[in-house]
Order: structure tokens, then C-alpha cells, then sequence
């Protein structure tokens, strides 16, 4: 695969497949579980919403509550 044409022909055979949307389904499942996980154990801190962009940057942020106030 030499150029973007090619690659884009194989990124959407790849979408057909199935795998690639599960894979981001479950990152996405992992990455709520865990806010949910975190703001349970760790009352005092604050977390935000999670950033559900890209599949290869999934985030929340986590901040110490006393460090949010400053």
C-alpha cells in the first residue's frame, strides 16, 4: 500500500468487517467503567466527561478537589 487511496480502501474493507467498531465499543464500556470506578473511590476528586473522539486518545480528566479550587 503506496498511497492514501489504498489505505483508505483498506480502512473501509477493515469497517465492513465489524471488528474495528466492537474493539471502539469496548474501549469505550473499559473507559466508563473505570470514570464510574474512580469517582466512587475517590469521593474528593473530581472528574469530567469522557472525551470520546479518537480511538487512539480516549480520556477523562481526574483532578484532586484541592487542586481544583486553585
Amino acid at each position: 500500500m503506496d498511497n492514501l487511496q489504498s489505505y483508505i480502501s483498506e480502512y473501509t474493507t477493515q469497517l465492513h468487517k465489524g471488528s474495528i467498531q466492537k474493539v471502539y465499543q469496548g474501549i469505550m464500556t473499559f473507559m466508563s467503567g473505570l470514570k464510574t470506578h474512580l469517582e466512587k473511590t475517590y469521593p474528593n476528586y473530581i472528574t469530567g466527561g469522557l472525551y470520546l473522539s479518537y480511538m487512539d486518545m480516549t480520556y477523562f480528566p481526574f483532578t484532586p478537589g484541592e487542586l481544583k479550587v486553585k
